[in-house]
């Protein structure tokens, strides 16, 4: 069983498949991450800056998507990188 594990690895490493899988999944952490700073930041925002984007949107002054790019710049300008 143990052979057949590492001829596995050595066949991942040896064809690249390794370093795709892996740059998947370290690209799956960064979205989840960000998706994690982001909700926790609208949230913290909820009843300020995200309260006058809900009104914008629910007067439909103001589409979801300009909306949200409105909503990430107001984060990124005021939060920590």
């Amino acid at each position: 069983m143990l052979a057949a594990i590492d001829a596995h690895g050595a066949a991942l490493a040896s064809s690249g498949e390794i370093d795709v899988r892996r740059a998947a999944i370290a690209e799956r952490r960064l979205l989840k991450a960000s998706e994690e700073i982001l909700r926790d930041r609208f949230a913290r925002e909820r009843g300020g800056r995200v309260q006058a984007l809900l009104g914008a949107l629910t007067a439909r002054t103001l589409s979801p998507h300009a909306a949200a790019i409105r909503l990430l710049d107001q984060l990124h300008s005021g939060g920590n990188a």
